[in-house]
């Protein structure tokens, strides 16, 4: 009977060095996504300004962006995403009203064309120069209605 006791004993070890190994496997890849993930967004921290809060929601709110797309099977540009997280981060009225009204962007494009795009509480937000610089940026945009569309999951019709 102690042998049937020790090797239950040995493979429970097994067991238990096998869920180890595996757990610090996952460890790893999860920290050097994580590091990859950083090194990515690092470009737009300007944009944040030295706010460690807003630093935090906007990587949270990216990754949470980012698992969503993923499990909806939907392929967005990561610095697009990136973009759409600032804004969503900085300015979440106008994300809003993007979100339900994406051509709305054209409006922030061009600031001639916001009060035909923008309720009036919006419009000073809309036609700021830092808006304006995260829509149009080179570094996954510019934002076109279609990618505001991949970014926030909308599959609607145009407003």
């Amino acid at each position: 009977m102690p042998q049937t006791d020790g090797g239950l004993q040995e493979r429970l070890r097994q067991f238990e060095e096998g869920r180890a190994q595996s757990a610090v496997a996952a460890l790893s890849v999860a920290a050097a996504e994580r590091r990859r993930t950083e090194h990515t967004l690092r470009k737009f921290a300007p944009v944040l300004g030295d706010n460690p809060r807003a630093v935090k929601k906007f990587l949270n709110t990216h990754s949470v962006l980012r698992s969503i797309r993923f499990l909806e099977d939907v392929h967005v540009d990561p610095d697009a995403l990136a973009l759409w997280s600032l804004i969503t981060v900085r300015w979440p009225n106008i994300a809003h009203h993007l979100a339900a009204c994406p051509e709305a962007v054209a409006g922030i494009r061009d600031p001639l064309w916001c009060p035909d795009h923008f309720p009036e509480p919006l419009r000073s937000a809309a036609t700021s120069a830092d808006l304006r610089a995260v829509v149009t940026s080179p570094d996954g945009g510019p934002l076109t209605p279609d990618l505001i569309r991949q970014c926030c999951g909308a599959s609607a019709a145009p407003c």
